[in-house]
């Protein structure tokens, strides 16, 4: 070999000298690490509101408690549509119960910023939502719900965002309606 490399040597031996793939490595094992770990919490269970779980809560206990985050709009929960109602314009406002979380709530779709709702049950409980800004205004708000079904005297309000007096009939009083009407 007289004093000279041998040529499979002399590559590796730059191979490794310049170490331009360490960085390369480096950033696999760290992309690698990373993607790992994002799909870990994606698949941690999400208690629930997650579909195929029990609901959150069922009857008195959902009371002042989001039917979303209390899985009780899943399809598996039953929520149905009790009455339906255009209050005003385009609006539309409806009363929503969850058999499998024996609960019920009001919804608003494409009221004005400022446009509150309410549902009250016939022993005087009762629970609100406002629509805050103009994201709420195109889509729809939902209150919290009341435990248990709405039955004939349960009233759903609307109370468009001017409302003064309060008093039915003028013009921009609240426009309320129950399941029996």
């Amino acid at each position: 070999m007289n004093g000279r490399t041998h040529p499979a040597r002399s590559r590796l031996a730059r191979i490794t000298s310049t170490a331009w793939w360490r960085p390369v490595v480096t950033g696999v094992l760290l992309g690698s690490a990373i993607a790992t770990g994002l799909l870990a919490a994606a698949q941690q269970d999400t208690g629930p509101t997650r579909a195929g779980s029990p609901p959150g809560c069922r009857g008195a206990h959902c009371t002042g408690k989001d039917p979303e985050s209390q899985g009780c709009t899943h399809a598996e929960h039953g929520p149905v549509t009790v009455v339906e109602h255009s209050p005003a314009g385009k609006v539309r406002m409806d009363i929503r119960y969850s058999r499998g979380c024996d609960a019920s709530w009001a919804r608003v779709w494409l009221a004005d910023v400022g446009t509150r709702i309410e549902l009250r049950s016939p022993q005087g409980d009762f629970q609100e939502a406002t629509i805050d800004d103009r994201h709420d205004a195109q889509g729809y708000v939902y209150t919290p719900m009341l435990g248990g079904h709405p039955n004939r005297r349960t009233e759903a309000c609307f109370h468009p965002p001017d409302t003064a007096s309060g008093e039915r009939g003028s013009p921009r009083a609240p426009v309320c309606f129950t399941p029996g009407a």
